[in-house]
């Protein structure tokens, strides 16, 4: 993947599965992370929550929906990532056991890109 992923990125990415207070400040803190992230650092903090996908670290939903507002705050910055993004959904909706609120997450990311590649 490159660059290791961030002491401080992986910490609120792993605390996504703590009880929902705990989630909701660190969704916030998530989203804000991502807006201030400049064209150049977004295919860092792609890997970077790719690699806690692939080591299970967190949940699907919460991770998949950060790619949603990436593509929300960032507009066509985010097209040269998307075949990475798309794989990153696939790979993540073929190793769940089906969940709904899974699913639900990655069409809306899905939306999202589609309105910036097409």
């Amino acid at each position: 993947m490159g660059k290791k992923l961030s002491p401080v990125l992986r910490r609120e990415l792993e605390n996504l599965d703590k009880e929902s207070a705990t989630r909701r400040s660190v969704k916030k803190a998530l989203k804000s992370y991502v807006n201030d992230l400049d064209s150049k650092a977004i295919s860092i903090f792609l890997a970077q929550v790719s690699e806690t996908k692939e080591t299970g670290l967190t949940s699907g939903e919460y991770t998949i929906s950060l790619y949603e507002v990436l593509a929300r705050v960032h507009g066509t910055k985010i097209v040269p990532q998307i075949d990475n993004i798309m794989t990153t959904i696939i790979k993540t909706l073929t190793s769940s056991a089906g969940s709904f609120a899974l699913h639900q997450a990655c069409s809306k990311v899905v939306r999202a890109y589609a309105k910036y590649y097409l």
